[in-house]
């Protein structure tokens, strides 16, 4: 017992039974103990529930008889000498005992402080004063026999923490528990205050057994009875307890033999547990100021010194013990906040190449000079990178070289482990998350629909029924790119890319939460990379997933499974924008001729909208195609397969179990709020404050109209030129061929226009069957010349000639394009040369000269002529004789429009949760409109006013007709995006959306169907097979990169990963001061 410096307070130290299995820290100085310290007026309160059980303590007389009686002949230290002390104790019998008045207990001595001696049992001195005479004693002896447990019950299910970790030794110990060896190794680590009440057990054995010794000679017989059996006891405890630990010790020894294992002590070593909520709430608060703020180191340790001295003002007002010191060893420096929360992520570094994206392992704690490569050596098809890995820098030291690129991503091991420790997740990550589904109430989650319900493990059962001992995660993956410096600064086009993933077995309230996700890595900047290069950066994640699916890792101890659990993953739904969603899949661009991920429509059919007759794509398909790109030895091979099969190889195809055209998902927010929104009110209704408005426009959605010299080339190639250069025409081109000649449509994109035109001019006999040119009788071997610019030099020169790709040489050299004048051979090149070029030169190249030039001189010498005459600019871009896209002068959303729109907006009341729309639609200087302003402005305000203003026009109007058709797209959006479904609602959305698309062609010929207008129809079938979108939508996504971009890394964009880490960590640790308060 310590007197505290405030005279009305003491404080007081038991170590009896109940206070060792609820141990406490100090107040005043957190230390921890084996017991617990008491007020004065809890001592008082404590001591009676002591003094009740001291006078129940008499009747143990009797149970020591029969404890005697049923063990005297078993053990041979109760044998002899104790025979004959037995024999000198007068016991009345039963009879007279039940006749015998009970006799009040002896008085307990009054409290006085007291000073423990380590010979003396806790639960006799400390608790009761100085032993007076046999009577007590006995009595004493009898209420620890009582209290007594065996070490089974104390230790229980807990995990022991050892002083010498056993997954760190190579072999075991001597199986004897008494052997010097093991003693050493078994000492539990006094630091960690999960381990304190078998410390305090064990020493709690040792007092007993020394005063139960010193108490076997002198005295009555009963007494030295009662002293031996104790003794006994106690000794037999002790060897219990070293058998335990034997036990532990080589069960965490014998783990580390499972596959996979992963130590995750670390993770429960957390000094925060020790803190004052008080102290922990501040430290919380510096750390987010910091890592969220953006506040400096100093203003973050002036604003901790600064709440320090508030506090211990306000504590010297307060008369609690704890007011003056609580805050005595607060710490004084942010970074040793940030130490002590143990926030810092433990990320695998990799040196990343700036050319190719290829990866190779580096040890971030080895200087090792030779750890990886000066150079890449990464085999791009025929030849080596080659791109230098290493960069100089200067220090106070002098050169040094670093990485001149790095990749930090966070392993799987390494958020798992941090995940299973936590106690706020403690009950979603082991149950199966279909037995937990809302069930037949509709579909509610992603586990009520079957595509992840029925997902199957290599045994061909479900794969999250696992068995015991063993939990099974599935995670949905995710690519976005963000600029780190904002969309508000002009010139920084910087793109750095992150890898998210998100553990859907956790509810749909916090499945999404900063805290939950696991960032894998950010992709270095400043570019993008292309194409396949994402697969380097997607190989170290997938090999850890295929050990995840394969065999999983071991994690020797989670919150819930003090012995440890193994834990499976598998990765479910790809949730990008298009783009990134092609990427990472191994699926062609959305633009390319094998636009889709799901049929095998052309681009040139995507204006066909028979569902019911489109291809599907197959799994084995698509792992064929993919495996013929990956063993092409050629570039021109791999692009052949890809326009062929639409197809490349991804490292996401290594998972077995990874279907692309199942699990590539369609983004509700980029397909609908995004695109389809956006496409139809800017492009089709043409919103524009600037506009007139105009019921009739804008019928013909020709992007541009084409000039007069624009119409006489392109009748010229309709008459003379090949099928190639036909199709090189532009679209507004040929959609205005298509309007001159009245038997020809002009509705369909451009490769139906010109086939459309091939045939036309075969049905003029212009060409055959087979498309060779019909020339007239009255015609020579040559064609007409091709018009020329007007506003250009006219340059002299015979009429043009065929060239071997078709054409001719006056076509190549007004109208081809930069890859049109590369893929001429060396003859045309030269014909070309002769044709404008040579007449112009003094003096004249001989033909000689001209044989040994190379293409490429050649090829230069044309272009550097065609920029001199200003039909091409200086990056060899063809300029149109058109000047640009023709500015309308009419919208179906134009000012008049806006104008009721925006007072709607400003009188309509909208809920608080709901997101606002833009104030001012169709003004450019105000920025763009977000998906969730797209949304709130399609969905909520154009309805209101269009039906106002259009709802009262004729049947069949124009205004009628377009509301209706936007009302069908605004329906199956609502339709689409409903938090329950069911087979009913999934029907009414492939209806609205059919029948928007259907009538949207009707109203407006010139418009084309787009890949995400197509994609929308495959949409119904995702909602059956994943549910509602809410499980498998970019919105999350997209504020994790909100978040990335507002905290300060001083354009050291790798460091965006070890920020989010700790912010994710630092919202975690939170939850501990939360409960605790």
């Amino acid at each position: 017992m310590s007197r505290n410096t405030t005279e009305s307070y003491f404080l007081n130290y038991c170590e009896c039974l109940e206070c060792t299995e609820t141990p406490s820290s100090h107040p005043i100085t957190n230390v921890p103990g084996h017991g617990r310290w008491f007020t004065q007026g809890e001592w008082e309160s404590h001591r009676r529930q002591l003094r009740n059980r001291a006078l129940a303590s008499e009747n143990l007389e009797q149970i020591s008889e029969a404890y005697y009686n049923s063990t005297a002949s078993e053990d041979p230290l109760l044998s002899g000498s104790s025979r004959k002390a037995r024999s000198q104790i007068n016991l009345p019998d039963s009879s007279s005992r039940r006749k015998r008045p009970r006799s009040p207990s002896p008085p307990l001595p009054p409290l006085q402080p007291s000073v423990r001696r380590r010979t003396q049992a806790p639960g006799f001195h400390d608790q009761h004063g100085e032993n007076t005479n046999d009577s007590s004693t006995f009595h004493h002896l009898g209420q620890l026999l009582h209290e007594l447990r065996a070490p089974e019950k104390v230790i229980g299910s807990k995990y022991l923490y050892f002083l010498s970790p056993p997954h760190l030794h190579k072999g075991l110990p001597p199986r004897q528990s008494e052997s010097p060896a093991f003693s050493n190794l078994a000492t539990l680590d006094p630091n960690v205050p999960s381990n304190s009440v078998v410390i305090g057990y064990s020493d709690r054995l040792n007092r007993i057994r020394q005063f139960a010794a010193s108490n076997i000679t002198g005295g009555v017989a009963r007494t030295r009875l009662r002293s031996t059996i104790l003794l006994r006891t106690a000794e037999r405890y002790q060897v219990s307890l070293k058998a335990l630990l034997f036990q532990e010790w080589t069960r965490q020894y014998a783990a580390k033999r499972e596959i996979n294992f992963v130590d995750t002590s670390r993770f429960f070593r957390h000094s925060v547990k020790l803190l004052p909520p008080e102290v922990l709430a501040i430290y919380l608060l510096v750390s987010a100021l910091h890592l969220l703020s953006g506040a400096s180191l100093d203003d973050c340790a002036l604003f901790l010194g600064s709440i320090a001295i508030l506090v211990q003002f306000v504590a010297k007002k307060s008369s609690s013990i704890h007011a003056q010191t609580s805050y005595k060893n607060m710490l004084k420096t942010p970074r040793s906040v940030l130490n002590l929360l143990d926030i810092n992520p433990q990320p695998s570094t990799y040196v990343c190449c700036a050319e190719c994206y290829c990866l190779y392992w580096i040890d971030s704690d080895s200087n090792d000079p030779k750890a990886y490569p000066n150079t890449c050596t990464n085999m791009k098809l025929d030849r080596v990178c080659g791109a230098p890995l290493r960069r100089e820098k200067n220090t106070k030291h002098g050169v040094s070289h670093a990485p001149v690129r790095e990749y930090h991503c966070q392993t799987p091991k390494e958020y798992l482990s941090h995940l299973f420790s936590r106690s706020d997740l403690k009950d979603y990550l082991y149950r199966d998350p279909v037995d937990s589904s809302a069930g037949s109430d509709g579909v509610w989650d992603i586990w009520d629909a079957p595509a992840l319900r029925d997902f199957q493990f290599m045994d061909r059962t479900r794969f999250t029924k696992a068995p015991d001992g063993e939990s099974r995660l599935i995670f949905s993956l995710n690519m976005d790119g963000f600029n780190p410096y904002g969309n508000h600064i002009a010139g920084k086009q910087v793109s750095v890319g992150a890898i998210y993933m998100v553990c859907l077995n956790l509810p749909p309230a916090i499945r999404h939460n900063p805290e939950n996700v696991y960032l894998v890595g950010i992709v270095p900047g400043p570019k993008a990379p292309s194409k396949d290069e994402i697969n380097h950066l997607l190989r170290p994640l997938m090999d850890d997933f295929l050990i995840l699916w394969r065999s999983g890792i071991y994690l020797s101890r989670t919150h819930l499974r003090p012995n440890g659990i193994r834990v499976r993953c598998a990765i479910g739904p790809l949730i990008c924008d298009l783009p990134a969603a092609r990427q990472m899949s191994g699926f062609a661009h959305y633009t390319s001729v094998n636009f889709c991920s799901i049929c095998k429509q052309k681009r040139e059919n995507i204006n066909d909208l028979n569902v019911t007759e489109w291809e599907r794509r197959t799994f084995d398909d698509h792992r064929t195609h993919a495996r013929l790109w990956k063993q092409a030895k050629t570039k021109s091979a791999r692009e052949k397969i890809v326009r062929t099969y639409g197809v490349r190889w991804s490292e996401m195809l290594r998972l077995p179990y990874w279907n692309p055209s199942l699990f590539t998902m369609i983004d509700s927010m980029h397909a609908f709020y995004l695109r389809m929104f956006q496409y139809h009110i800017r492009d089709i209704w043409g919103m524009d404050i600037n506009f007139d408005d105009d019921a009739e426009a804008p019928q013909d959605l020709t992007p541009d109209l084409p000039t007069e010299l624009d119409m006489s080339r392109g009748n010229y190639v309709l008459r003379y030129g090949s099928k190639a250069m036909l199709k090189a025409l532009p679209i507004a081109v040929l959609r205005e061929l298509c309007r001159e000649r009245e038997d020809v449509s002009i509705d369909g994109n451009l490769g139906e226009l010109a086939a459309r035109l091939l045939e036309y001019r075969v049905r003029q006999g212009w060409f055959t069957s087979e498309g060779n040119l019909v020339l007239d009788d009255d015609d020579d071997d040559t064609q007409p010349s091709f018009p020329q610019d007007p506003t250009a030099q006219s340059l002299p020169g015979p009429p043009g000639h065929f060239l071997s790709l078709g054409g001719d040489t006056n076509y190549y050299f007004w109208n081809a394009n930069k890859t049109m004048m590369k893929e001429l051979p060396i003859r045309d090149l030269q014909l070309i040369f002769e044709t404008w070029l040579r007449p112009t030169l003094s003096p004249q190249p001989s033909e000689a000269e001209i044989e040994e030039w190379s293409a490429d001189h050649l090829r230069e010498l044309i272009q550097g002529e065609r920029r001199r005459l200003g039909i091409v600019d200086n990056l060899g871009k063809l300029r149109s004789a058109n000047t640009g896209k023709s500015k309308g002068v009419a919208g179906v959303l134009g000012r008049d429009v806006l104008k009721e729109i925006r007072k709607d907006i400003e009188q309509l009341n909208l809920p608080s949760w709901h997101s606002t729309s833009h104030r001012y639609p169709g003004e450019k200087r105000w920025g763009k409109l977000t998906a969730a302003q797209w949304r709130t402005f399609c969905i909520v305000n154009l309805p209101v006013t269009l039906v106002r203003l259009w709802g009262s026009a004729p049947s069949g109007s124009v205004e009628q007709s377009r509301l209706q058709n936007f009302m069908h797209l605004v329906t199956a959006v609502k339709f689409a995006s409903m938090y329950n479904l069911n087979e009913e609602r999934i029907s009414k959305y492939e209806y609205h959306m059919h029948t928007y698309l259907t009538s949207l062609r009707r109203l407006y010929p010139g418009v084309t169907i787009t890949p995400y207008q197509h994609l929308s129809l495959h949409f119904g079938e995702q909602l059956r097979n994943f549910g509602p979108v809410h499980a498998w939508r970019c919105f999350a996504y997209e504020r994790y990169n909100h978040i990335l971009q507002g905290i300060p890394t001083n354009q050291r964009f790798g460091e965006y990963a070890f920020a989010f880490c700790m912010v994710s960590a630092l919202t975690a640790t939170r939850m501990i001061c939360e409960k605790a308060i």
